[in-house]
């Protein structure tokens, strides 16, 4: 099965969506923690991943984004 991560561009274009449906501050505090955190789901060590299902790679997301409150300007 082949994976698709989310980039960069589809996490601002939801976060953009969701600002105009809910409110909010648009913007990035720090790109790095954001790279960071799209980062992860993708992780691996040889040809493993370290996340092992689709599930657990959206969990990821999720868990890296909102652990990180400084990536975008959500509160």
């Amino acid at each position: 099965m082949e994976v698709i991560f989310l980039t960069r561009d589809d996490v601002l274009a939801i976060h953009t969506d969701e600002l105009f449906h809910y409110g909010g501050s648009p913007g990035i505090h720090d790109e790095g923690l954001l790279d960071s955190a799209l980062a992860m789901p993708a992780a691996g060590f040889g040809d493993q991943w370290l996340h092992p299902d689709v599930p657990s790679m959206a969990a990821a997301y999720l868990f890296h984004l909102v652990k990180r409150p400084s990536v975008c300007r959500w509160q």
